[in-house]
């Protein structure tokens, strides 16, 4: 008896939430195909996934086969037919949602067991959309939609909190995140990106050290992908520790399959804060129950596709004040060194269930992006705008407000983000030409910040920093069948411009002259190529 193998890949609209699978026998509504060239049975896979239709077929049939692949906005019975051309396979739907592939002749079968009983022949599952951190060589991370959506967030940070060997430092003293990576963190040693693009301030804390500062409204991410350790490709330059890439949605993440528009409306509303107090003010609050509307927050996304052309935009707004300490933890510690007599104290002037300074934010974003399509090309336009009105918590004096010496833990002003984010992104994959797929991106970016923690604890400080930032890639892909396996190759080249400015404060002793920047102050060039195959 002949061993069948039955290949299954399963595309469900639950794994993708808001979309559901395209009806491909009702020939209505088109998908933005992308299937490389390469093995015949990959290229089936990726369009059942794409299609959101379970396709089966036999292993042996598929064996030995390769498509030219496919880059193209068609119905999806359409683009089965063809990547199926030449091949002399056939493609029938059982259903709607479900396709069977066979070669001309070919049946199932089976072998009768003892008695009654019959016995089926060997069965293999396959899927290409199981993690991707165990599908992709090398150690990276990746964190879905659904894994976003999984957990509310009330900090950008929190999204980071199961990736292993990845954690956000601080992620409590002001909304900006500061990735650590394996150890590695500050001076942009993590490269981190939004969009593909670098939009990365920091500013010196004092005996903490330096922090890298990237702002993102949560509530507009799509997925994150995390590449640990030096990479070649784009986004890699400078970056020892690695790279995280956070992505926001698009129209693709709105709209569902056959349908030309769709919405997305969020709203969320949280207790245990309150609004800030006046500045300077030293008067701490005890915890507040219930909610009183200080902390909430809501977005609009619209988008809509026509043949060769869609359209997103949305609008975010969080807000919340500051925060009440939890009630369980106990009032003082022992910190006494080994060997020395105990010495219990307090480590923080918040008391359990009391306000801790410093903690509110106030979000507002606007995020568009516009797509065109013709033939194999695509255009995409980005425009994106974060403004934030923030406390931020000196972690490096704070301990001055308990002990001998005293500083009183006080309400700040506010500090202050705007970022400003324009991209243009550019793909061509001529169909049937598995040499090239080539991507560019060009992007620029400004970042601007008031730091009240500078501003009113630095002599002769302003607090404001700005950094811009102009940067591009371009890359391409090919697949190239040997007598090996798949040999996939990556070429690339990107730059990077950064002109940072901030306070430049001048000590003159008698002995010598000090210049001092509390804020990152100079000009970076980042220029680099790279290299990368794959065989499989």
């Amino acid at each position: 008896m002949r061993p069948l193998l039955l290949c299954t890949l399963l595309a469900s609209a639950s794994a993708f939430p808001g979309v559901q699978p395209a009806t491909a026998q009702e020939g209505t509504g088109q998908v933005a195909f992308s299937i490389p060239a390469g093995p015949l049975g990959t290229a089936l896979m990726a369009w059942g996934r794409q299609a959101g239709v379970q396709i089966s077929y036999l292993d042996a049939t598929t064996g030995g086969r390769t498509t030219p692949g496919l880059s193209s906005n068609l119905v999806p019975e359409e683009a089965l037919a063809r990547l199926l051309s030449g091949t002399g396979l056939r493609y029938s739907f059982t259903d709607a949602r479900s396709v069977v592939i066979t070669a001309p002749g070919s049946r199932a079968s089976g072998a009768t067991a003892a008695g009654d009983a019959t016995l089926l022949d060997p069965i293999m599952v396959q899927s290409d959309a199981g993690d991707i951190a165990y599908a992709t060589p090398g150690s990276v991370g990746h964190i879905s939609t659904e894994q976003i959506e999984r957990v509310a967030t009330g900090n950008t940070a929190d999204i980071f909190k199961s990736t292993p060997g990845v954690i956000s430092a601080g992620n409590r003293i002001g909304p900006s995140v500061d990735m650590n990576i394996r150890g590695l963190q500050g001076q942009n040693r993590v490269n981190v990106m939004i969009d593909g693009t670098r939009q990365t301030g920091g500013s010196y804390r004092g005996y903490r050290g330096a922090r890298n500062e990237t702002y993102v409204d949560p509530d507009f991410l799509a997925s994150v992908d995390i590449e640990k350790g030096p990479t070649a490709g784009a986004g890699g330059v400078g970056a020892m520790g690695g790279v995280v890439n956070m992505r926001t949605i698009g129209a693709e993440d709105i709209i569902a399959e056959g349908a030309v528009q769709g919405f997305r409306i969020r709203s969320s509303m949280a207790s245990n804060t309150a609004s800030p107090q006046a500045t300077g003010s030293t008067q701490i609050r005890e915890q507040h129950n219930g909610f009183n509307g200080d902390a909430w927050s809501g977005s609009l996304a619209w988008a809509m596709r026509r043949e060769n052309f869609d359209l997103m935009m949305g609008v975010s707004r969080r807000e919340s004040g500051n925060y009440f300490a939890g009630t369980k933890g106990a009032s003082t510690y022992d910190i006494s060194v080994f060997g020395l007599p105990s010495q219990e104290r307090r480590l923080s002037p918040f008391g359990k269930g009391e306000e801790v300074f410093n903690t509110s934010q106030d979000v507002t974003t606007y995020l568009a992006k516009a797509t065109w399509y013709w033939g194999d090309h695509s255009l995409r336009l980005g425009y994106s705008r974060y403004e934030n009105q923030y406390g931020e918590i000196d972690e490096t004096t704070l301990l001055f407000s308990i002990g001998a010496f005293i500083i009183p833990a006080a309400q700040n002003k506010l500090s202050r983000t705007t970022t400003d984010t324009v991209t243009v992104k550019y793909e061509y994959a001529p169909a049937g030409n598995d040499l090239i797929h080539l991507a560019a991106n060009l992007w620029a970016t400004q970042l601007d910040t008031f730091s009240s923690m500078v501003g009113t604890q630095v002599v002769g400080a302003t607090g404001e920093s700005a950094v811009r930032t102009i940067g591009g890639d371009v890359s391409n892909r090919s697949e190239i069948a040997t007598a090996f396996g798949q040999l996939s190759t990556m070429t690339g080249a990107e730059f990077a411009l950064e002109r940072s400015r901030s306070d430049q404060i001048t000590t003159v002793y008698p002995w010598t002259t000090i210049y001092q920047s509390f804020n990152p102050n100079g000009t970076a060039h980042l220029p680099a190529s790279s290299i990368a195959a794959h065989l499989r």
